[in-house]
């Protein structure tokens, strides 16, 4: 607070509340904020301290579990209750490699657990998936009998991941750039072609399953001597690049809307947003966030909210009301708009094209930071339309006019009275 300084791996939302965000940041601890309605700069609490990450949900969005450097595993039972833990885990093997072993939720029904990539629960060699399930107030453990590190020749654990629509269908990476798929659920593994894409020792990679396509599936991470994130259309057998539009860059988080329209991107070089439509990327900082690493991304659907972590400058919320890129008002399809007189100070006149006449028309009045003021719907238009910015205050304003597959855009002023 005031001085908004914190550095966050993992930022999530509740699933149960979308009022309380838990965060797991470097010094500064586990952080909880229970009143994210609540206007202005939010307070967070610390209720434990160190250094967390991967803040992940089971047994219904009810229990919380999150990560220790080293690969301590800490549960709560209630996620509303983060001051004592339910029970931990510590893992302590020969090929541990990342400073956070990540953990995902077990996809199997009736199975309150996540699942862990390490090395050996067993304190030996190799790189294996390891299970984690709560029995009362304690854990099972097991691991998979698949090798990871044998299987890639050398490379170990770095992601792991499983689909949302088929929960056998799961995927994992290894640190010398191997992909991996498995059709049942862990039980066996094939390799996918090689990708050259290796993962930090903190960082690993990132993998996301898509929410409607069984056979999609997205990879991203360091992407400074090849592309930062593929995608793969057939279970992970074959990838492509998917860095239209993007910088040479770590990509640290991925996520995307329920219908898959946009992914978003949390990277060394800020957020970015994927819009399938254009299959390119584009730059989401509006100017007024930070200019620094982003290490978290979630969206939050019945919000309209990509919510990023920074390391460095807490966490932002963008509101993504409408979606525009540059290429919509540079095309052929582009409209020339005519708002008069500009400035303005409490009406003004937007003049059309000819053709438009009789047509349905959209406008959108957005502020030049971004949030949607208001939105008027015009039927059957004439050439010339009167807008209303009555009760808006004083400011640079974006006006954005669709009609069909065309689409129009003007910056107008509204100066004091």
């Amino acid at each position: 607070q005031n001085l908004n300084v914190s550095q966050y791996y993992s930022v999530k939302t509740a699933p149960t509340d979308n009022n309380i965000i838990y965060a797991g940041s470097q010094d500064q601890g586990f952080q909880v904020n229970k009143n994210a309605a609540g206007e202005g700069i939010l307070s967070f609490e610390q209720t434990f301290s160190g250094d967390y990450h991967y803040v992940t949900f089971t047994n219904g969005g009810q229990a919380l579990w999150t990560v220790y450097i080293g690969g301590w595993v800490g549960y709560f039972a209630d996620a509303q209750n983060t001051e004592f833990v339910t029970a931990s885990y510590l893992l302590e093997s020969e090929d541990e490699f990342l400073w956070f072993p990540p953990i995902i939720p077990n996809p199997v029904e009736g199975e309150n657990g996540v699942l862990m990539i390490g090395g050996n629960i067993n304190g030996g060699p190799g790189s294996y998936l390891i299970r984690i399930l709560v029995e009362g107030e304690d854990f099972r453990i097991s691991q998979f009998d698949f090798d990871f590190k044998e299987a890639s020749e050398g490379g170990l654990l770095s992601a792991i991941a499983t689909s949302p629509i088929n929960s056998s269908l799961w995927y994992a990476a290894t640190t010398n750039g191997q992909f991996f798929y498995s059709a049942d659920a862990g039980q066996t593994w094939s390799a996918s072609n090689s990708l050259d894409q290796e993962a930090n020792f903190l960082y690993g990679q990132k993998i996301l399953p898509s929410k409607t396509d069984e056979q999609t599936v997205y990879l991203a991470g360091s992407g400074y001597s090849n592309p930062p994130v593929y995608v793969s259309n057939d279970h992970g057998v074959t990838f492509k690049p998917m860095n239209k539009g993007l910088p040479s860059t770590l990509i640290l988080d991925l996520d995307s809307d329920p219908d898959e329209n946009f992914l978003l991107a949390a990277t060394e070089a800020g957020p970015y947003i994927f819009l399938q439509e254009k299959a390119s990327w584009f730059s989401l900082n509006p100017g007024c966030a930070p200019n620094q690493t982003y290490w978290a991304v979630e969206y939050i659907p019945n919000q309209k909210i990509a919510r990023f972590g920074t390391f460095g400058r807490g966490i932002w919320d963008l509101e993504i009301n409408t979606l525009i890129s540059n290429t919509n008002v540079q095309n052929e399809k582009s409209l020339s708009l005519k708002v008069f007189p500009n400035p303005t100070i409490e009406t003004a006149f937007l003049e059309l094209p000819e053709h438009l006449a009789g047509k349905d028309i959209d406008l959108s009045i957005f502020s030049i930071d971004g949030h949607l003021a208001r939105s008027i719907t015009v039927s059957s238009v004439n050439k010339k339309i009167l807008i209303d910015f009555t009760g808006l205050p004083a400011a640079t304003y974006l006006l954005l006019l669709k009609s069909g597959d065309q689409v129009g855009q003007q910056k107008i002023i509204l100066a004091e009275k």
